[in-house]
């Protein structure tokens, strides 16, 4: 995942592991959920929440 700050002009990426036998791999879709973001996977259907902590 990677994300630009405007401010800045600087980008900052985060590896989104895998779980419990799902690859992350391609996303598809993305929606704010109401703990974190929601990503839609293409290799495998699988919808996550990818939470995060300050």
């Amino acid at each position: 995942m990677v994300r630009f700050d405007l401010a800045t002009e600087t980008m900052q990426s985060w590896q989104i592991p895998s779980k419990e036998g799902i690859y992350s791999g391609l996303i598809r879709h993305m929606r704010m959920g109401n703990k974190g973001l929601i990503i839609h996977q293409t290799a495998t259907n699988q919808i996550a929440e990818i939470t995060w902590s300050k």
